[in-house]
Formats: structure tokens, C-alpha cells, sequence
């Protein structure tokens, strides 16, 4: 849970906005590194160390500590409703194992895939494990048409979301304020995530203008360095609003697999003008906000990237368009959502 990922961050942000909303909440999860400034007011508990997996074109931290199995015999029994997020993850089964008589579990699908070939080996498993579900929702309707394709769940689609309040109020970062005209790209430094058409792309556009900067987070050592290309690593939450506030362009380049855009709705959130592979995961998220450009095109990226620098116009235009599709997401919505359905199962 302390790793950065979609996952971990919408349980997160899921766990906030429940809070708000007056639910006591506890997040379990590996890695999970005690009270966090980012997490007052919700109770933490380590399931113990993650393996990290090669899953789906990424990098998944998967929690195998079979002490996972006392930490939530002590820490259940309160619980009214226990929210699983990917419920066929060691940690989650292991919930639905383990839960008290009378608390009711709720599971989260967010993978998106054509295929999937563990669902494909397990899937007789699976369906049985699915029946202590009592209710599920899928991130997006690609996460749903993946695991309706294997179990036999009929998942309701409860997004991810974004703090837009949080977004809107953040200070433009002052460093990146500083470089003139600034391009974001926020992803980790995996080829699925498209950080070589963005870098291509940048340093195209790049070499006729030259006020113009990348600034990369969290990029990885591989990353791709010049002269006007910033590799930050990794940044607190705070600090990835102000950046999002300060950039032009915010480049979300994925060549696919993405359940949902939670970088496209950040960026929108921001104020930028968003540039973002034509995937169904950002479309879901952005809507006709963005300006789409074909997944992993170097070239039509750069034209696009380019046009977008040099009209003001058209960003502000996207900017508008932006918030308002940003404001549909709110995480004050999605709880209300994801109230609904605890709702529902738990009474």
C-alpha cells in the first residue's frame, strides 16, 4: 500500500472521502507503513512485506506474509462491511476467508486486459471464491467486461475519482513555475506506461522551441536525461498537485491495458490541457476533454504536443472543458456511491 499504483492510491482516496463522510475506516494492506501524515484519522495495519510481480504489463506488489492471516483475525471483528480491492489477490482472499459472521465484503475489480491468463487457469476457483462476495463494482467498463469474461460477476461500476477540491486549491509549484513553458508526464518508467513516446515526442517539440521543459515523476534510473528533461522521482501528493498546477501540457501516454485514467482526471483536475493516448480506459475518465493522439504514434505525438504548445487558446479551451469533467469524478461522489452499496449489502 505505500508503493505508488492505481490500487493503492484509490484505496486511499477512498478511505479519505469515506471519512469525511463520517465512516470509521481502517486500511489493510502490504507494506503499509503505519500512520501516515497523508492517512490522520484512519487506522493502518501491515499485512507484512510484498513480492513485487510482473502482472498485465506492469509491476504489481503482492502481499504473501501467511501472518497475513492473525492480523486480520485481531483487526475484522469491529468491521461491518470489509472492501477488497482485486478480490482474488492472496490479501484479499485471505479477508474473505477470514471475516467475522455478519460482516458483509465488498470486492473492487480494476484490472483491465483483452486477456488474462490466470483468470483463464483459475477460473473454476474463482467462481467458487466470488460467492463470498456480497456485492461487487468494477472500476470501469473495461474492468468489468474482464472479469464477467472469466467469473460469474455482474460487477456495478463505481470509478476511481479525484480530490478536485484539493487540486483546484494547490499553489502552482514555484521550481516548476520557474522553467516557462512546462510538460508533465507522470508515470512509472515502464514501456506500458508509453515514457519513450513521451520522451520522443518531447524532444521533437522541444528542439524548435526552446523555453520549453519535461519534468518526468516518478521516473526511474533508465530514464532518458537532456538538457531541459527533469527526472524527479518520486513526490508527496501535495507537491504532485502543485506540479499539475504549474505544467501547460500534461502527457498521458499509456500504449493500453488501463482500466481507467486516474493520470488523465489528475491532470484535468489540474487546470492543464491534457494530451492522452486514444485508449477506452482514458476515454472513460476524460471523456471529450483531452486532445487524443493514437497510443505509442512518436510522431503524431509530436505534432499534437507541438500545436498544443503554441495555442493558448486551445489549452485554456481543454483547461475549461477539464474541470468540468474532472468535477463528474469528485471522490465526494464516488463515496456516495460506494455508500450506496455497503448500503445495500450491510443494512
Amino acid at each position: 500500500m505505500s508503493r505508488p499504483g492505481g490500487v493503492q492510491d484509490h484505496a486511499r482516496e477512498l478511505a479519505r472521502a469515506l471519512l469525511k463522510k463520517g465512516c470509521e475506516v481502517t486500511l489493510f494492506g502490504p507494506e503499509l507503513r503505519g500512520k501516515q501524515p497523508a492517512l490522520e484519522g484512519i487506522g493502518t495495519v501491515s499485512l507484512g512485506g510484498a513480492v513485487s510481480i510482473p502482472a498485465n504489463g506492469s509491476i504489481a506488489p503482492l502481499g504473501v506474509n501467511p501472518l497475513m492471516l492473525v492480523r486480520f483475525d485481531l483487526s475484522l471483528d469491529p468491521a461491518d462491511v470489509v472492501h477488497v480491492h482485486e478480490p482474488f489477490l492472496p490479501a484479499s482472499i485471505f479477508a474473505m476467508l477470514r471475516r467475522p459472521k455478519g460482516t458483509r465484503v465488498v470486492g473492487t475489480f480494476h484490472a483491465a486486459a483483452d486477456r488474462f491468463w490466470p483468470y483463464a487457469v483459475a477460473a473454476p476457483l474463482l467462481r467458487r471464491l466470488s460467492r463470498r462476495l456480497d456485492a461487487t463494482t468494477a472500476a470501469s467498463p473495461e474492468a468489468r467486461t474482464l472479469v464477467r469474461r472469466y467469473v460469474s460477476v455482474d460487477p456495478e461500476i463505481v470509478p476511481n475519482g479525484v480530490d478536485v477540491e484539493a487540486f483546484e486549491a494547490a499553489e502552482p509549484d514555484p521550481w516548476a513555475s520557474s522553467l516557462a513553458r512546462v510538460v508533465l508526464f507522470v508515470g512509472r518508467p515502464e514501456p506500458r506506461k508509453g515514457y519513450q513516446t513521451v520522451l520522443d515526442a518531447f524532444a521533437a517539440a522541444a528542439a524548435t522551441r526552446d523555453d520549453v521543459h519535461l519534468v518526468w515523476v516518478p521516473a526511474g534510473p533508465e530514464a532518458g536525461r537532456g538538457e531541459r528533461v527533469h527526472c524527479l522521482g518520486p513526490v508527496s501528493r501535495e507537491r504532485l498537485m502543485s506540479l499539475h498546477r504549474a505544467a501547460d501540457v500534461v502527457c498521458c501516454a499509456s500504449l493500453g491495458r488501463e482500466s481507467f485514467g486516474i493520470v488523465v482526471l489528475e491532470g484535468l483536475a489540474g487546470g492543464s490541457a491534457v494530451l492522452a493516448s486514444d485508449i477506452p480506459g482514458y476515454r472513460f475518465a476524460g471523456g471529450d476533454a483531452p486532445v487524443y493522439v493514437p497510443a505509442g504514434d512518436s510522431r503524431a505525438w509530436a505534432d499534437a504536443l507541438g500545436r498544443l504548445l503554441d495555442d493558448d487558446d486551445e489549452r485554456s479551451r481543454i483547461a475549461a472543458r477539464g474541470a468540468e469533467q474532472a468535477r463528474k469524478f469528485d471522490w465526494a461522489h464516488i463515496a456516495d456511491q460506494t455508500l450506496r452499496v455497503y448500503e445495500r449489502v450491510a443494512g
